[in-house]
C-alpha cells in the first residue's frame, strides 16, 4: 500500500525568496550610514546592489526558461481561443453523434421482426 505523495515542486523557490533579503540588505546599506567612512558606505552598497543583480539575473533565468513562456499574450489568447472553438466543434459532433444514435434505436425498436418463411 502506498501513501499519496504530493508532487515535488521541480520549481526553485528559494531562488526567489532570495530576493527579498538581498532587497533588505541594499536598502539597509543605503540607510545605514553610521560611523563608516564614505568609501566603505559606498562599497557596502555596491557590494549589496551586485548581489541583488546577480538574484534578479538568477530569477529571470529560471522564469525564461518556463514552458510556454515564448510566446505573446496575444498568441496565447489566439491559441486559446482557436482551441475553445475546437471543443464547440467537437462538442457539437458529439450531439449529433449521439441524436442519431438515439433515432437508430427509437427506428429498431419500433420495427417488427422480419417473419421467416416456413416453407423455406
Amino acid at each position: 500500500m502506498t501513501i499519496f505523495q504530493p508532487p515535488q515542486n521541480s520549481f526553485p523557490i528559494a531562488a526567489f525568496q532570495s530576493l527579498q533579503p538581498a532587497l533588505v540588505k541594499v536598502l539597509k546599506a543605503v540607510h545605514d550610514a553610521g560611523d563608516s567612512d564614505e568609501v566603505q558606505h559606498r562599497l557596502a552598497i555596491a557590494n549589496a546592489t551586485n548581489e541583488l543583480k546577480v538574484r534578479i539575473a538568477e530569477a529571470k533565468a529560471l522564469i525564461d526558461g518556463l514552458p510556454g513562456g515564448e510566446m505573446l499574450i496575444e498568441h496565447q489568447d489566439e491559441v486559446i481561443k482557436a482551441l475553445e472553438q475546437l471543443k464547440a466543434q467537437k462538442t457539437e459532433h458529439l450531439i449529433k453523434f449521439t441524436s442519431l444514435g438515439a433515432a437508430r434505436s427509437e427506428i429498431t425498436a419500433g420495427s417488427t421482426p422480419m417473419q421467416q418463411d416456413s416453407t423455406a
